[in-house]
């Protein structure tokens, strides 16, 4: 408690109170009404620490938001708070990471870079941004045309979409122009295709590789020849030709003169005296004409003109004429046709009408090209081609005109030239011998020797062929032995090798090569082989006996002898059958027993027992239809062996099952998914009037098949039905519920509207367009979603950052949080970034406002208004203020406008008003005036002596309260607070 006789009168932040005595202990009067109280004064409470200060011994710094308050002693606690950027009770930590502002409440943007902190005072990013951000806050999105980190990389110029791609990942928005492809469109089109999604191959009539342009198509190697346009689709006008078009068809162009708009080659052909494919070429030296084929034959040096053939030099040898087509006339020859044919020319005496020579040749016995020369020796005839016959005698000489031999044929040869040999079948000189008849083929010899020329005939041996085989040979070459199977001396004629004596017993043909033919023997071959030899009734060629035994029932090498009684069948080896019937005889043959068989058997021999289903004497009776297993019965008595067949009993299974039962043994009743009142067949039990609803199979024991039911199980489930099972067999319902968006026992009824899925328990999402119209099976709403929400069935909310119609709209990038906005109608969730405002915040704060939500107001001190997200002061401060938000006043010495004016140097300590620069402790010496820059009048003297006795005691009793106060600071060993010394109220 303060004491009663003193008033409060100083109180502030720092923790300290002043009183002062309600009655001042003196009181001196100054002029204007002032006065000055002399008074005590005591101080209670904490520490005093002078300036901002605080601490136990005043050693700290006060960090305060507003920066000309004392803070708390003990603490350092600001009731200002603390500075921008910092937290904790003594404002020197940093704000937490990822907030910044005052009081850090202020998150970082979420587009910050790295770990998402930013400076903790204005929050600015301290990491550079997210890829597609920029800014200091991270909270712009890269301009158009820019995008990725640091927003550094641009759109490429191939988007499509006037450069517009995704900020963050730069694909292209609108796709790519032609030409390129990729995401972002980087990629040019492959060699070989271009334009829209590179979609469009190039031109197969480009030139160089075939290559061009990758954007518009044009071939980048102009065109093969032939082709124009920047496609090289067009095809060179008519006339022109070639690369680029550039050639013209030549002049020489047959027709019409045109060409392959490719090579230039004329379509038409040339015109006469031109060839190439083009026409350029004159026809080559010796040819003119059309196509150039035809040959300048007769013009000397072959030269003529390439178009009409006029020979340029003249005639060759025997021609005349322009184009030395006219041969000389008949009779005459050589050039321009001035000498005579030779005597000597053969037929009409003519010759060749070039160079003389006799046309039909020359008279036999002359040559030369004009006949004049006789035949050297050893020539003769026409031309003197023929030579004199090797086959003349002599010297081989003959006539120079006819060739006659002059001193006769050689052996073998005649006729007057001796060139024709002896005629067939004579040789010799002048052919007077004849050929040997022995001669083979033809019986023909050489015509020199007569030595056979095709050997000899069978039998004969020699060169001449006149010599016959010798004995025990014959045949060609008498190469051939006689046959070892003749009979007696084993001769054989020379010629074709038949014995002589006959054959051996076994053989026969002219030579006794030949064994007997199958099925005879002996001498010729005469004898037959017994019919009672077995397999194929062969015997041996020789004697006769059987070779592959005797037939059933007989025996001997010849198989003449029949078996005994009682045996029979091959070799007689086997015994009649002890199953014959009486005297148990059997034929010799087969062992057929001759009086038949006893019961129960039959066969030829009686070794068979009756075939399975018959029974009895000769097996002439059936089983009964109704035994069982194989329908066996015992082949003597005919009872069933296997039991009956279903439906039948007694040992010949000849009673039916009685009614209601069925089946082996009549022992299965009749089942009761039988319809009707009739019972069941007494063989296999199925239902004589079929069967009741959901039962199938013969005997009605089925249920229907999966997927059918009811009468004869014709009915199909529902394909609306659950599981494998699908529904009862009976009655349709399904077993296992339906599939989604179907109800009723047996699943045909679809979901009423607004319902849909499994039983149909499920609503259809209120987020349907529409009232409650959704897909009765999946439950996907049929016109689409409400604002706000997505998927087939409208239950997912539009992803963070998106919002509206379809989640198409993208949230404000001035959201704060990670939320970003509501889904339906983009409302930013968690409050706007500092600066903006409206639901969605797409608006600025209005002049005045700052910061979060624009609570914030600007600063009074701010000359126009502050920015919208720092609150800095944009057109600086008032008269008086400054710093970046106008809530500093000017330093001492300094006021006005930007705190530019100096204080008065009148002015007491220097010091003046901040904003009006009025002197706040008065004027020194004799000056007045607010800004003490007016000097005070000289009359006043007397009063100012008065007034400096009043000051000088004034300064003398304020020089004993402080020194009272001194003493007192002293004893509580505390400081008084700088101010504290000098009280002065203005009455």
């Amino acid at each position: 408690m303060f004491p009663d006789n003193h008033e409060m009168i100083l109180t502030g932040t720092s923790n300290y109170t002043a009183f002062v005595p309600k009655e001042p202990a003196k009181s001196v009067f100054l002029r204007n009404n002032k006065f000055i109280f002399i008074c005590e004064i005591e101080i209670f409470g904490d520490i005093l620490c002078n300036g901002r200060k605080y601490g136990r011994e005043c050693e700290k710094d006060c960090f305060c938001f507003n920066q000309s308050e004392k803070c708390k002693v003990s603490t350092g606690g600001c009731v200002s708070g603390c500075p921008v950027g910092y937290s904790g009770e003594d404002c020197k930590s940093d704000c937490p990471a990822g907030t910044f502002g005052k009081k850090c409440s202020r998150k970082c943007n979420e587009h910050c870079g790295q770990d998402g902190s930013c400076e903790r005072i204005n929050g600015t990013c301290l990491h550079n941004c997210q890829a597609g951000y920029l800014g200091d806050f991270c909270n712009l999105t890269c301009p158009s045309g820019q995008y990725g980190q640091q927003c550094q990389h641009t759109c490429s110029p191939n988007c499509k979409a006037s450069n517009q791609c995704d900020f963050v990942s730069g694909s292209c928005l609108g796709g790519c122009i032609h030409g390129y492809k990729g995401h972002n469109c980087s990629e040019k089109c492959p060699s070989g295709q271009y334009g829209h999604l590179c979609l469009n191959i190039c031109s197969l009539n480009c030139g160089g590789n075939e290559k061009c342009d990758h954007v518009n198509g044009s071939c980048l190697e102009g065109c093969k020849e032939g082709f124009t346009g920047h496609h090289c689709n067009e095809v060179c006008p008519s006339g022109q030709y070639g690369q680029q078009c550039k050639s013209r068809c030549s002049q020489n162009c047959g027709g019409n003169e045109t060409c392959s708009h490719i090579n230039g080659s004329c379509l038409e052909g040339c015109k006469a005296g031109y060839q190439g494919h083009n026409c350029s070429d004159t026809c080559p030296s010796g040819m003119y004409g059309q196509q150039c084929k035809i040959r300048c034959f007769n013009c000397r040096d072959e030269s003529c003109n390439h178009t009409n053939g006029a020979c340029l030099e003249g005639c060759k040898d025997g021609f005349k004429g322009q184009q030395c087509f006219d041969k000389c006339p008949s009779g005459q020859y050589g050039q321009q046709c001035q000498h005579f044919c030779s005597p000597n020319c053969q037929g009409t005496k003519t010759c060749n009408h070039i160079n003389g020579s006799c046309q039909d040749g020359c008279k036999d016995g002359y040559k030369g090209h004009n006949c004049s020369e006789s035949c050297q020796s050893g020539w003769y005839g026409q031309g003197c081609q023929h030579i004199c016959s090797q086959n003349c005698g002599g010297n081989k000489t003959c006539n120079h005109i006819n060739g006659t031999c002059l001193e006769g044929c050689k052996n073998g040869y005649i006729e007057h030239d001796c060139s024709e040999m002896c005629p067939s079948g004579r040789y010799g000189p002048q052919c007077q011998q004849r050929c040997s008849p022995n001669c083979g083929g033809n019986e023909e010899c050489n015509h020199v020797n007569g030595s056979c020329l095709e050997g000899c005939k069978d039998g004969y041996q020699g060169e001449s062929c006149v010599e016959k085989c010798p004995s025990g040979q014959f045949g060609q070459q008498c190469q051939h032995s006689c046959s070892p199977n003749c009979q007696g001396t084993k001769t054989c004629n020379h010629i074709n090798g038949s014995c002589q004596d006959g054959c051996k017993d076994g053989y026969k043909g002219h030579n006794c090569s030949e064994s007997c033919q199958t099925g005879r023997y002996g001498q010729g071959c005469q004898h037959i082989c017994s019919q009672n030899c077995g397999g194929n009734k062969t015997c041996n060629h020789i004697n006769g006996s059987c070779l592959d035994g005797c037939k059933d029932g007989y025996k001997g090498h010849n198989c003449s002898e029949t078996c005994p009684s009682g045996q029979y069948g091959q070799n007689c080896a086997h015994s009649c059958s002890v199953n014959c019937w009486g005297t148990r005889s059997c034929n010799h043959i087969n062992g057929s027993c001759m009086e038949g068989c006893q019961d129960g058997y039959k066969g030829h021999n009686c070794t068979e027992t009756c075939p399975s289903g018959q029974y009895g004497q000769q097996c002439q009776f059936n089983c009964s239809v109704n035994c069982g297993g194989s329908g066996r019965c015992n082949h003597v008595s005919g009872s069933c062996l296997d039991g009956c067949q279903d439906g039948y009993k007694r040992y010949k299974c000849t009673e039916k099952c009685p009614s209601g039962q069925y089946g082996q043994s009549c022992q299965r009743v009749c089942s009761e998914n039988c319809a009707g009142k009739k019972p069941c067949n007494h063989i296999n039990g199925s239902c004589l009037e079929g069967c009741q609803d959901g039962f199938m199979g013969h005997n009605c024991t089925e249920k229907c098949s999966s997927g059918y039911y009811g009468p004869r199980c014709q009915e199909r489930c529902s394909p609306n039905c659950l599981g494998k099972e699908k529904c009862h067999h009976i009655n349709g319902s399904c077993l296992e519920g339906c599939q989604d968006g179907f109800k009723g026992h047996n699943c045909t009824e679809k979901c009423p509207s607004g319902q849909y899925g499994q039983s149909c328990q499920r609503d259809c999402s209120v987020n349907c367009v529409g009232i409650k119209n959704c897909n009765h099976i999946n439950g996907s709403c049929l016109e689409g979603c409400r604002d706000g929400f997505m998927g087939h069935n409208c239950t997912e909310r539009c992803p963070s950052g998106y919002y509206g119609p379809q989640c198409r709209e993208r949230c404000s990038t001035n959201c704060l949080g990670n939320e970003k906005c509501h889904h339906i109608n983009g409302s930013c969730l968690e409050g706007c970034q500092d600066g903006y405002q409206g639901y969605n915040c797409t608006e600025t704060c209005v002049s005045g406002y700052f910061g979060s939500e624009c609570n914030e107001i600007c600063n009074a001190q701010c000359n126009i208004t502050c920015h919208p997200v720092s609150g800095y002061c944009l057109g600086g401060c008032i008269d008086g203020y400054m710093g970046d938000l106008c809530n500093e006043t000017c330093q001492s010495g300094t006021f006005g406008p930007n705190c530019s004016e100096i204080c008065h140097t009148n002015c007491k300590r220097g010091v003046c008003h901040h904003v009006n620069g009025s002197c706040l402790e008065g004027c020194a010496g004799d000056y007045t005036g607010h800004t003490c820059s007016e000097a005070l009048p000289v009359a006043s003297m007397s009063v100012d002596s008065t007034m400096a006795i009043g000051v000088g005691m004034g300064v003398g009793v304020l020089i004993t309260v402080s020194l009272v106060g001194v003493l007192v600071a002293s004893a509580m060993k505390q400081a008084v607070p700088a101010g504290m010394n000098k009280l002065m109220v203005n009455q």
